[in-house]
């Protein structure tokens, strides 16, 4: 990937990025959303090299990221639990 096709990517998909984080992680998350897009775009830059296909990767990598930061934001006993759970027991 080359500088222009990583800044094409960047400007074409942060916004759209940004809406998907935020309702991967709910409701309060838009800082942290914002977040997990940075660092998936930073990562993406870094590893340029061996991404074949940049925009299937970025949100591959950001449903990741999400869901890392979800399940670390949440009490011990609850990691791994899936946010449908979470929402049904009122957790969420």
């Amino acid at each position: 990937m080359t500088e222009s096709e990583y800044v094409e990517l960047y400007q074409g998909e942060r916004k759209r990025a940004i809406r998907n984080a935020a309702k991967l992680l709910g409701g309060g998350y838009q800082e942290d959303a914002e977040d997990c897009v940075q660092d998936t775009f930073a990562y993406i830059w870094k590893h340029r090299e061996r991404i074949t296909d940049p925009k299937e990767y970025l949100y591959s990598k950001l449903k990741y990221v999400g869901q890392s930061l979800l399940e670390l934001s949440q009490p011990y006993d609850l990691c791994g639990t899936t946010e449908q759970t979470l929402t049904r027991a009122g957790i969420r």
